[in-house]
């Protein structure tokens, strides 16, 4: 069964981190965050759903105090008790979504078991290709969540720094999943080493192997909204792009082969 470990990123990875997931983060500035008593966070908690709506219905525009205070029935005083900007509210989603992204995928590790018999390598392997599998689902099954996360990759500039900076410890959280894949993929010999004293921060660690794989998903998962000109669905070209990357790392094809069978069938339950 994989187990996860949540050790803490190392620190001199976070500055990298910042500018490679959120260019707008590129300083961080740390807060001291005080607990509010139940009915503000109930009322928070209502806001927050109001502009979640507001966004679905018509995206960062739709999203502004004037609208989320006249559907709270708040004047504009009363709504800066809560949230002092746009920026701020924005940066609560993305928090939200990053957290509701990061627990789906935590559940869906615990539920890939492998047959006592199977190959080891493959078992790590299919772990990979299954987590590809998760993400190139996720408009479907979680559109707010990454609809959120497509809008604000495209708009960097809808968060202050300082509110961006509050997502990053979601957005470390959300990437602790494919880092321990990746790295239980190199314990079991599945994938090449990052190289003898690799660090956090180097060009081929765990840490930035999966930001670049999960960049380049995103990447593919926009050509799904492309009209014409692309030769396969989003979930193909994700499964295509991973096994090129899985390769590229060291994969050996035919345990490979395994282990997209192996992530199959982890689908079909």
């Amino acid at each position: 069964a994989a187990t996860l470990n949540f050790s803490v990123i190392p620190s001199t990875m976070r500055p990298t981190l910042s500018r490679a997931v959120f260019p707008c983060c590129a300083q961080l500035r740390s807060e001291r965050v005080s607990t509010p008593p139940a009915p503000a966070v109930a009322r928070r908690r209502e806001l927050l759903d109001i502009a979640a709506d507001l966004w679905d219905e018509g995206g960062p525009e739709a999203l502004t105090l004037a609208a989320i205070g006249e559907r709270a029935d708040l004047t504009a005083p009363s709504l800066y008790t809560y949230f002092p900007s746009k920026s701020a509210i924005v940066a609560a989603l993305q928090r939200e979504a990053l957290e509701v992204l990061a627990q789906v995928a935590r559940e869906a590790v615990g539920s890939w078991q492998a047959p006592a018999d199977a190959e080891p390598q493959a078992v790590a392997l299919a772990r990979l290709v299954a987590f590809s599998d998760l993400t190139m689902s996720g408009p479907a099954k979680y559109p707010r969540e990454f609809g959120l996360q497509q809008r604000l990759m495209a708009n960097p500039g809808l968060q202050d720094l300082d509110d961006a900076a509050g997502v990053l410890p979601a957005a470390l959280g959300a990437l602790t999943v494919p880092v321990q894949l990746i790295d239980q993929a190199v314990r079991a010999g599945a994938l090449g080493d990052a190289g003898a004293g690799a660090s956090a921060d180097s060009g081929d660690s765990s840490m930035v192997r999966a930001v670049r794989w999960l960049a380049a998903l995103n990447g593919v998962l926009a050509t799904d909204s492309l009209p014409v000109g692309v030769p396969a669905d989003g979930h193909t070209m994700g499964r295509l792009l991973s096994g090129d990357l899985l390769r590229g790392w060291g994969a050996n094809p035919e345990r490979l082969t395994e282990a997209v069978a192996l992530a199959d069938d982890w689908k079909i339950r």
